[in-house]
């Protein structure tokens, strides 16, 4: 549309690998009717990132020329 407008759609894939969880412990009988075995945990495979985004991006100030660098003088 115009030079200040900029609109970035990007794609990304992440493989996480595997992962397991460390001793769970329930204080809720309903859900784990002997609470001395803590020793249960969870193992989860595969696990995929799917990330979608889009960016929008509107310049309101143009950008400010660069003051010219002039070369360093040593007298001495």
């Amino acid at each position: 549309m115009t030079p200040n407008f900029t609109v970035e759609l990007a794609y990304r894939y992440l493989h996480l690998g595997d992962a397991t969880t460390g001793p769970m412990a329930s204080f809720d009988v309903l859900n784990n009717p002997n609470p001395s075995s803590q020793l249960d945990h969870n193992e989860f495979r595969h696990l995929y990132s799917h990330d979608l985004t889009l960016g929008v991006r509107w310049l309101l100030a143009p950008p400010q020329p660069a003051e010219p660098l002039y070369p360093l003088v040593r007298k001495g």
